[in-house]
């Protein structure tokens, strides 16, 4: 699953970042800072050193006053100086010191750290450096899965009819070895393409008929090259060799020749619809009078019997 595989038509390589992904991982560039209690220390005085007085949060990327050589993670003091151009402890102007931010750093480098998974069972010890990184790739992390279970349909009368996709996302979630495996049924279920005959995983086929429906193929009744997703509304609307059907007198004509069909034609056939059916309605009248006379017919026997 880690290992990257091509489908058949080389639309896009599948990798495990398609197939699933990380669940509430901290982000390197918007987290503030790193929780402080996941760094390992007993020493409160150390850790008010290495503490971002913005977050309270371990520092991250820090960024050092010039003036009252205090530390703040990269992202909180921007945020600050977005309002005030000052320091928000000294009140001077800030102005970074660069040679004093690589110290902090150096101090922050020695400092060891422990997984947000330890209590899903990641015992690993990690280094400031490396903290982001691990937490992103964590064994032990909740992953979710990246598929969307669709629900297509086909119509069956013509082949080049396109798929209709409606879904949900997968709503899988589990720590990685959980999900690699899930993925390998769930993402990789093998997909018939309609379309062009050929089959697809599941995480890519939506994208490969989005492709693929843009093809031309031949429409069954008029046989121009049409784009397959424009083939029903070709044949609901456009094509002129459909048959249609007159609302008014039900007639079927040609799309191409329903022009011929004049408001007096249309009055002509509705009353040779209305006389069909007055026809069919005397021979029904007919039919309940015979019945009817035969009951009455046998009553009158049944009474001169009796007599």
């Amino acid at each position: 699953m880690e290992k990257k595989t091509r489908n058949k038509e080389n639309i896009k390589e599948i990798t495990s970042e398609m197939l699933y992904s990380r669940i509430d991982t901290l982000n390197l560039e918007k987290d503030s800072g790193i929780p402080s209690e996941y760094l390992i220390m007993e020493n409160e005085e150390f850790k008010q050193l290495i503490e971002c007085p913005i977050c309270l949060k371990i520092l991250n990327n820090p960024i050092t006053c010039s003036k009252c050589a205090k530390s703040f993670c990269k992202g909180c003091i921007k945020q600050v100086l977005l309002k005030i151009k000052k320091c928000p402890l000294c009140q001077f102007k800030f102005i970074e010191n660069r040679i004093m931010g690589q110290t902090t750093r150096s101090i922050l480098d020695i400092c060891k750290f422990k997984c947000i998974n330890e209590k899903l069972g990641c015992k690993e010890i990690i280094t400031y450096s490396n903290f982001y990184n691990h937490i992103n790739n964590c064994n032990y992390g909740e992953y979710k899965c990246n598929t969307i279970k669709y629900n297509y349909t086909i119509k069956n009368d013509k082949k080049l009819s396109p798929k209709i996709f409606t879904g949900e996302e997968c709503q899988f979630k589990g720590i990685k070895k959980d999900i690699i495996s899930h993925c390998e049924k769930c993402g990789l279920e093998q997909i018939f393409c309609y379309c062009c005959g050929k089959i697809f995983p599941s995480i890519i086929i939506k994208e490969h008929c989005d492709i693929c429906y843009e093809k031309k193929g031949p429409c069954p009744y008029c046989k121009n090259q049409i784009k397959i997703s424009k083939y029903d509304e070709h044949i609901e609307k456009f094509c002129p060799y459909v048959d249609i059907y007159c609302d008014k007198c039900k007639n079927k004509y040609l799309r191409k020749n329903i022009t011929n069909h004049s408001k007096i034609d249309c009055l002509e056939n509705q009353i040779s619809h209305l006389k069909r059916e007055n026809e069919i309605m005397k021979d029904f009248i007919n039919k309940i009078n015979e019945s009817v006379q035969e009951i009455l017919n046998k009553k009158r026997k049944r009474s001169d019997d009796i007599e």
